[in-house]
């Protein structure tokens, strides 16, 4: 295999980067808090450097995993580790590199604009008693209504060129014995098994297909490498109560409050600024592009931040 020299000198450059500013950052943040707080807590120093108790304990928190004091001094040794690297690319003035340079403003700008985005979304305000009841009323399927839904669902193989008609067969059919028979005697490939099924865990739009079955007949869609059938075998009440189902519905009203925060702070950003396209990107369309761009970035910091750079049935 033939390598790429300047790609692998990006490729560690670029993880270079990211610890030194993990490294620097988280350094300059905890020596300020033992400043104001009259007194340093030193894990370890480095060729003078200090590497604090809060820095282990920050990298232990990024890995979420085992927090013994064995794994709080294998952490400590990885820091020792990135610390001499650090120095040592500082020795070689590898931090003014122009690719450091830059991608250490990067990762600076990310992390910046995602804790601005998680802080509006922190801001956000908790539903009410008034929006949860309103929600647990006009979502009837998901609470008060909810079914348990049995089904036998064959997924059946089949080339683009005869989904539809065996979409149409699945769903002209009165029982799944008159499916099998029609894939059998058309000579089509098939897997059966049975399935269960909440109302509340059903996409909408298939749900608002199931509620109108009735036992034996079936809904089809093409997925895959071929046509997946859902025969109705039964249909259960299984309602939640209000009580039952509020701490879901704070978690989906919350959720989504979070997210129309986020969007509207970063639309508000863009239309409260002065922005002026230049050169090429002028003279092409790409303002509507561009438009939901902020939208994007308030989504994107709704996951888990990803610039926390490392502490070191029968068948036919």
């Amino acid at each position: 295999m033939i390598s790429n020299p300047s790609l692998s000198r990006r490729s560690r450059l670029g993880a270079l980067a990211l610890a030194a500013t993990a490294v620097l950052a988280l350094a300059a943040c905890q020596k300020k808090e033992a400043k104001e707080a009259g007194a340093t807590q030193v894990a370890a120093k480095v060729n003078g450097d200090e590497i604090t108790v809060h820095q282990v304990e920050f990298a232990m928190r990024q890995r979420r995993g085992d927090t013994s004091d064995a794994a709080s001094r294998m952490t400590l040794d990885r820091l020792i580790d990135q610390q001499l690297e650090v120095q040592k690319a500082e020795q070689m003035k590898l931090d003014r590199d122009p690719q450091v340079v830059q991608t250490l403003e990067a990762v600076r700008r990310e992390i910046l604009a995602r804790k601005y985005l998680e802080t509006i979304s922190e801001q956000a305000a908790k539903p009410s008693e008034a929006d949860i009841k309103k929600y647990y009323d006009g979502h009837a399927s998901q609470f008060a209504e909810r079914k348990s839904y049995t089904f036998q669902r064959m997924d059946i193989q089949a080339p683009p060129e005869r989904r539809a008609e065996i979409v149409a067969k699945a769903e002209s059919a009165q029982t799944a014995a008159e499916l099998t028979d029609w894939l059998k005697a058309k000579n089509v490939k098939f897997t059966s098994n049975p399935m269960t099924a909440e109302s509340d865990r059903l996409p909408p739009q298939l749900l608002e297909k199931i509620v109108k079955l009735k036992e034996g007949q079936s809904i089809a869609l093409p997925v895959g490498m071929g046509v997946a059938a859902l025969t109705l075998q039964s249909a259960q009440p299984a309602p939640k109560t209000l009580e039952t189902a509020r701490a879901q519905i704070e978690q989906q009203l919350g959720a989504e409050t979070r997210r129309n925060a986020m969007s509207n702070a970063a639309k508000d950003l863009r239309k409260d600024a002065k922005i002026e396209y230049k050169g090429k990107f002028a003279e092409s369309p790409a303002s509507a592009a561009a438009q939901g761009a902020s939208a994007a970035m308030a989504t994107a910091a709704s996951a888990p931040a990803a610039a926390s750079a490392p502490a070191a049935g029968a068948s036919k």
